[in-house]
Parts: structure tokens; C-alpha cells; sequence
């Protein structure tokens, strides 16, 4: 009977945090329950690190959003007509950008050498914008621009100007998304992804790009539209 009561209270504790942040979004919305993925381990800080990046992901993708810490899990509120198989990955991806050398163009989708120098990372990234390619002179399709702060620009200066005829690879948790030809030096702070890339397939990888990674990746444990 106490565990009853127990779980009765839980229960009553989680529908007041729900009421707390849903009025602003209004109608119903799609609940999203996440958790560490197996075998990772999560404090709260690390949880609400995980928490405020998955915001700062939808945000950049036009999603509104609320996350709430529910213990060890994390529950995700969104409008009703968010495509959940869409932001399924936003929600639960490391996102761990690395810019790679490597003497080969690497394929799109092929996993990275663990050997391969790390030249850049997330953290030496500014901001990441999506462009209409046709509209910049880049050809048919969707670019991405990345902006580097001035540690990571100086760093992407200094690598292509040692390193003209390689390719820095760009990889998402391991995982080859472009492998651009270093032609000449890259001073000015910036560089492009272009390649095959819808609108929302750009804006998906620029929402990746431009936030820190998770702490650990995240697996879907529920969800539902209510």
C-alpha cells in the first residue's frame, strides 16, 4: 500500500511539472522520454548539460521546445506536429563534430581511422548557418557555412597551410559527412559543406555542428502525443 501511495505521488509531482511549462506552448504535444544510453552513466549536471543541448538543437531547427529532469531521464515536450522520426536523432546523437587530416578522400557515411590527426572539434566552432547554394554561387542544393571562433580559425589557418593537397574530413560521432580538398590556405575563418543536402538534411547537420555534443548519447524510452 505505501508503494502505492508512493508511486501516486510521483505521479501527482510529474503532472505539476508538466503544467508548470506547457502553457506556453499550448494544445497538445508530443512527449519525448529519454534516457542515458546503455551503459553510460549521468549525474545531473551532465543531464542538464544533455538537456540544455537538445533545446538549443530544436531551436535551431524552428522547434519549440521544453525539457524537463525527471530523475535519471530527461522528458522532451514539442508541439504536436513535430516529426518525431525527424528530431529522433537530434535528441539522441552525441554530435560529436571532429575535422580530421587524411591524405584520401574518405566516403560519405565510412567511419574514421582512429589514427587520423584531430584538427578541429566543436569547440572551435562559432556558429554554422544554411544557405541556399544556388544563391551564393555554390551550385544547385543546400550549403552549410561553419564559422570558427579565433582558436579554431587560427588552428584551421595554420593546418592548410602546411597541408595543401589533403583532405580535412568532417565526421559526426565517427562517421565521414564531407571530405573537402584543401586547395589553398583557409585564412578567413570560415569554410563550407556542400553535397547532396536538402534543406532539412542542412539543417539538421548545421544544428550538430554549431551546439557542444551531448555528454553521452541518449536512447528513446517513450513517446506519445497527448
Amino acid at each position: 500500500m505505501k508503494r502505492n501511495k508512493h508511486f501516486a505521488i510521483v505521479a501527482i509531482l510529474f503532472g505539476a511539472l508538466m503544467a508548470c511549462t506547457l502553457p506556453s506552448l499550448g494544445g497538445q504535444h508530443l512527449f519525448v522520454t529519454l534516457s542515458p544510453a546503455a551503459g553510460e552513466t549521468a549525474d545531473a549536471a551532465s543531464l542538464r548539460q544533455a538537456g540544455d543541448t537538445i533545446g538549443k538543437r530544436l531551436n535551431k531547427n524552428g522547434i519549440s521546445s521544453r525539457t524537463i529532469l525527471l530523475g535519471k531521464q530527461i522528458v522532451v515536450v514539442m508541439p504536436p506536429t513535430t516529426n518525431y522520426t525527424t528530431v529522433l536523432p537530434l535528441l539522441t546523437e552525441e554530435g560529436r563534430i571532429t575535422f580530421v587530416d587524411s591524405i584520401n578522400s574518405l566516403l560519405v557515411g565510412s567511419d574514421i581511422s582512429s589514427d587520423l590527426p584531430v584538427i578541429l572539434t566543436n569547440e572551435d566552432i562559432k556558429s554554422a548557418t544554411v544557405e541556399d547554394g544556388s544563391q551564393v554561387n555554390a551550385g544547385p542544393g543546400f550549403i552549410i557555412v561553419i564559422y570558427f571562433n579565433e582558436a579554431g580559425a587560427k588552428k584551421l589557418a595554420d593546418y592548410s597551410r602546411t597541408n595543401v593537397g589533403h583532405y580535412l574530413v568532417i565526421a559526426r560521432d565517427g562517421r565521414v559527412i564531407s571530405s573537402p580538398y584543401v586547395n589553398t590556405a583557409i585564412t578567413g575563418g570560415s569554410a563550407i559543406i556542400q553535397g547532396n543536402l536538402t534543406e532539412q538534411s542542412a539543417q539538421e547537420l548545421a544544428a550538430f555542428i554549431s551546439t557542444e555534443s551531448l555528454p553521452f548519447p541518449m536512447q528513446d524510452t517513450n513517446h506519445e502525443t497527448k
